[in-house]
């Protein structure tokens, strides 16, 4: 692989010494997803021991692989674009906790090229078992962010609100997309690929993909609603089936939140 290559040859500078000896070293992103195409860059990123990481920096400022208080990337842009990101592990547990699951996408595909000590590998594998028990609680928010948005549908119809009509149709569409990973026991990737990979990896996401362009289609507030609608409900079936137990998503009868949503939006 030409990564590898360009690794190598970055391996040999002595500004990279210290991250070549200490760093875990994983590629990340559409390579590990089976999505890279022509328009997809490399990511290999590099995470030093904390404690090892001022004196790597140090060093890659000395050989000019960094400029003092800049962005640690190092590109090769031929034949393809690829990119050595250098974190300190620190970092990682930082990202983590800001964006846990879109963390939790990428981690779970890794591919992990060396890992000194088991350093990466040790926080990847505590994160992933935290997310699994934050489950319920991710699939019951995404619940009620879809029927919000129905709600909030009408309320920008009613305002003669055009644009923010739009954009609650678009948050819906996300919504849509990230409950569909959610509900097969997966963390949902980054935007740019919720569509290709909500369709090719999950059973609601090839279900919903003829709704989703009839929502995005609509040029009228009831056509538009009737098909959020749809979705919802065809949202609530494959949970069902799914066996999510969660009564904001699965049961009409359920507490007077599902029964005030359910008799108002749906």
């Amino acid at each position: 692989m030409h990564a590898r290559e360009r690794l190598e040859e970055l391996c040999r500078r002595p500004g990279f010494e210290i991250v070549r000896q200490a760093a875990s070293i994983a590629l990340v992103g559409s390579w590990c997803h089976g999505l890279a195409d022509e328009f997809s860059d490399v990511d290999v990123f590099l995470y030093v021991p904390d404690d090892r990481y001022p004196a790597a920096v140090a060093a890659a400022i000395e050989d000019g692989l960094v400029q003092p208080g800049g962005d640690w990337t190092v590109w090769y842009r031929k034949p393809y674009d690829v990119a050595f990101k250098v974190w300190a592990m620190r970092e990682l547990r930082e990202e983590i906790v800001r964006e846990p699951v879109i963390a939790a996408s990428y981690l779970k595909k890794a591919e992990v090229w060396q890992d000194p000590g088991g350093q990466f590998g040790a926080v990847v594998d505590a994160h992933m078992a935290s997310f699994a028990a934050t489950m319920p609680a991710l699939i019951k928010s995404r619940s009620h962010w879809l029927r919000m948005r129905i709600k909030h549908a009408r309320l920008a119809r009613d305002r003669g609100l055009a644009v923010t009509t739009d954009l609650v149709r678009a948050d819906f569409v996300r919504g849509l997309y990230e409950i569909s990973f959610l509900l097969e026991g997966v963390p949902f990737c980054h935007l740019k690929w919720l569509e290709a990979r909500s369709t090719a990896e999950t059973e609601l996401g090839r279900i919903l993909q003829p709704v989703i362009k009839d929502i995005l289609a609509a040029d009228a507030y009831e056509p538009m609603v009737a098909k959020m609608r749809e979705a919802y409900l065809l949202t609530r079936e494959v949970a069902i089936r799914f066996g999510a137990q969660d009564p904001t998503l699965t049961n009409p009868q359920g507490d007077i939140v599902t029964r005030v949503f359910e008799a108002d939006f749906l």
